[in-house]
């Protein structure tokens, strides 16, 4: 599998052809996934592409498996596409880093003013 860009894929399997199907993006209303076959301009592989839309109002639910559009070497080939959702964004450090150093001199700052109260 070779990822291409954000949201697109292509698989090389020799021998595939076809149409294509598509499938309802679980968590957006008329958005899909797709799988396609182009024999002509990409010939032995599977086109992947998830997000589409918006505005897309035929396809399959989430994980139902197509028997009819796809073939591997004349025989019917079962494809389903299961949406694990986007992936969270790895915490920006930076930020991260600088407010945990404010609630540290914050703390810091509030044990010292207690020190000074009791003093008194």
């Amino acid at each position: 599998m070779t990822n291409n860009f954000a949201d697109n894929w292509t698989i090389a399997l020799t021998g595939i052809f076809g149409t294509g199907q598509f499938w309802f993006e679980p968590d957006a209303a008329g958005f899909l996934n797709t799988v396609l076959v182009d024999p002509t301009v990409f010939p032995n592989q599977l086109l992947v592409e998830s997000d589409r839309g918006p505005g897309f109002t035929n396809g399959l639910a989430d994980g139902t498996p197509d028997t009819t559009d796809f073939f591997l070497n004349g025989s019917q080939l079962s494809v389903t596409f299961f949406d694990k959702g986007d992936v969270a964004a790895a915490p920006d450090t930076g930020s991260t880093l600088g407010l945990l150093s404010l609630s540290v001199v914050a703390l810091l700052g509030a044990t010292r003013l207690r020190f000074l109260q009791l003093a008194a």
